[in-house]
């Protein structure tokens, strides 16, 4: 029997986790959905900042990076929870989706970006309104644990994140 290795064993024990919240969303997966490509950024898009699952222990990386795009040209908005702190979590799953919506349905808001990552994105999959998201396609980034999020979005939408 091959020994399996912490490094190993990690990464799929999160993918495990992950699993049964992407195959158990409600909407069925049209297997002919298009992709959604989002339009690009020029000077003066604004970029929303996201917290959707872990908070930032230090604040002043908000600050860095909100400073480094508006220097190169950005206007940046910033989730209502963003700088909370709620256990691991920036806030509750509610609030967390919530302020993702948010920045989506805002017509101001030409991308998303997320400030830190966190198994908490896994916890809000069943909270995101998917057809919202396709309605209102936009440049989505992030990494990390994130990437559940990116997975059950464009796999729901289409939308390439």
């Amino acid at each position: 029997m091959k020994k399996v290795s912490r490094r190993s064993f990690i990464p799929s024990l999160g993918a495990l986790l992950v699993l049964p919240a992407l195959t158990s969303l409600s909407k069925k997966v049209d297997e002919n959905l298009l992709p959604i490509y989002p339009k690009g950024l020029k000077k003066g898009s604004t970029i929303g900042l996201c917290a959707p699952a872990g908070p930032s222990h230090d604040l002043t990386e908000i600050d860095g990076f909100k400073k480094f795009l508006i220097n190169k040209g950005f206007k940046v908005k910033e989730g209502k929870h963003i700088r909370k702190h709620l256990g691991y979590f920036t806030s509750t799953d509610a609030q967390r989706a919530e302020e993702f919506m948010e920045l989506i349905e805002d017509s101001s808001v030409d991308a998303i970006f997320f400030t830190r990552g966190g198994w908490g994105c896994a916890r809000i999959l069943e909270l995101i309104d998917y057809d919202s998201i396709q309605n209102n396609p936009k440049i989505i980034l992030g990494f990390s644990d994130i990437t559940s999020l990116l997975i059950a979005i464009t796999h729901n939408t289409g939308l390439i994140t």
